[in-house]
């Protein structure tokens, strides 16, 4: 534009804005990119040590308390990171509720929960309330996603 055009000012001014913010843009893309890769590592190291340690019998040796004491500091680490790593924490809110919701639609699997009860393979107090409770959250859960 040229400048002695009335407004050329603004316009190559607002181009110049334009540009910034696909530049900046880009660059938040990239680095949401960047730790959703990083998270993605993460978990399948966590998953694999998890699964190799139940393949190999690890987990059956732990008596209680010591699984619900690696749960609460599993979760505790989980909230530590929320707190103190803020790329994390940016990378947790990109993340849409709806899928969130959605992951309790597989607790539609109470119903065989109830379906091994019947020939008693599950004990009552296991089946029918976890059973019963799991398809109650999974309707709930469909529910909201309509």
């Amino acid at each position: 534009m040229a400048i002695g055009k009335e407004g050329s000012i603004t316009i190559s001014f607002l181009e110049r804005v334009m540009e910034a913010r696909r530049y900046k843009a880009f660059g938040k893309a990239n680095k949401t990119i960047f730790i959703a890769k990083r998270v993605a590592l993460v978990l399948t190291g966590w998953f694999a040590i998890a699964v190799f340690s139940s393949a190999s019998g690890a987990t059956l040796a732990l008596r209680p308390p010591l699984p619900q004491v690696v749960l609460c500091g599993l979760l505790g680490l989980l909230f530590i990171a929320f707190r103190y790593l803020k790329t994390f924490r940016g990378w947790l809110y990109t993340i849409p509720l709806y899928w969130l919701v959605a992951v309790h639609i597989s607790r539609f699997v109470g119903a065989y929960f109830l379906i091994l009860y019947n020939p008693g393979e599950l004990p009552f107090v296991f089946a029918v309330p976890g059973g019963c409770g799991d398809i109650v959250v999974a309707a709930f859960a469909t529910v909201l996603l309509i």
